[in-house]
This record gives structure tokens, C-alpha cells and sequence, in this order.
């Protein structure tokens, strides 16, 4: 036995670079086919979970299919309307402009055409517009009186807040309001 021992030391000494790289080979053609499996296994799961979102998404289509047969109720529709709003400032085309109650600020001033001096950053873009309301762009550097803001912003609120007509009473002078 110990003379078996001595002989595959001596072919080991003697072959012991071929003996190293065939070890070598071993070793990454085994990492290799490990890391195959593992990964097949996830690209699987992959697609098992995709196959899962795509039935979940059939169910919810089916069932909000059968919901809309079921009901008689029309989806509601966004209603818009026309409105007025008066756009002054630097923009190089101030008026009135006719837009929908949908439409945002950006979109006004998309038509009015902003000039280059014009400080955008205290003005909320993302903003509906609504009807009657006046929009002033400032230009850079440009300061605003508060006192100004509040008065346009009672002003606003004015216009926006009653129906209501007033009417003077010739007889008594009093107003009445209806």
C-alpha cells in the first residue's frame, strides 16, 4: 500500500501542472453548471410570476367588464366648459384668452407666449385655470406690493364667491340683496 502511495506521489510530482489545470477545469465546469441550474430556476420563477400578473390582470378586465354590463350607469364624462381668463405681464401676447376648465396654467401661457424676463418660479404652472380669473406674470427681479396681492386676491374671491344680484330699492334706498 505505502508503495502505491510513493508511485501516484511521483506521477504527481512529475505531471503536476497538467494534473493542476485538469483540477482547475473541474472546478469552473462544476461552478458553472450550478450557476446555470440557479439561474434557470429564476428566469422560470420569472415568468411564473409574470404569467400570474397577466391572469390577475384578465380577472380584474373580465370583472370590470361584466360590472359595466351589469350596471346602467355611463362612465361619468369630465364636463368642460368654456372660460375667459386675462393673462397681463410678460408675456408678449396679453389678453383674454378663451381656454377649457381643464386646461392648466401652463397651457394659457403656452398661447400668450412668455418673454424672456418673465419669472416663472413664483407662478404655479400646474394650476386649473378658472374663469374670470386675471393671471399676471411678473418679470425677474420685479417685486409685488403684498398689499397688491391681497387686494387682487379679495378681488378674486369677490368674483368668484356669490350669484347673487343686488338691487337698490328707489323708495327707501335701501339694497337688497336676492
Amino acid at each position: 500500500m505505502l508503495d502505491q502511495w510513493n508511485n501516484i506521489k511521483e506521477i504527481i510530482c512529475k505531471y503536476k501542472a497538467v494534473a493542476i489545470a485538469i483540477l482547475i477545469f473541474v472546478v469552473i465546469l462544476i461552478t458553472w453548471l450550478l450557476q446555470s441550474t440557479f439561474t434557470d430556476e429564476d428566469n422560470h420563477n420569472i415568468v411564473n410570476s409574470n404569467d400570474d400578473i397577466t391572469t390577475a390582470t384578465q380577472t380584474q378586465l373580465e370583472f370590470n367588464a361584466k360590472y359595466m354590463k351589469n350596471s346602467n350607469e355611463q362612465p361619468k364624462q369630465i364636463k368642460t366648459e368654456d372660460i375667459f381668463v386675462d393673462v397681463k405681464g410678460a408675456v408678449k401676447h396679453p389678453d383674454i384668452y378663451k381656454m377649457k376648465s381643464s386646461d392648466r396654467i401652463k397651457q394659457l401661457l403656452d398661447r400668450a407666449i412668455v418673454t424672456d424676463d418673465a419669472d416663472l418660479s413664483k407662478i404655479n404652472l400646474a394650476e386649473k385655470l378658472v374663469d374670470q380669473k386675471l393671471i399676471y406674470i411678473p418679470k425677474k427681479e420685479e417685486t409685488i406690493n403684498s398689499n397688491q396681492q391681497t387686494n387682487e386676491n379679495i378681488n378674486n374671491s369677490i368674483n368668484r364667491s356669490t350669484n347673487s344680484t343686488k338691487l337698490i330699492d328707489n323708495s327707501t334706498n335701501k339694497e337688497k340683496k336676492y
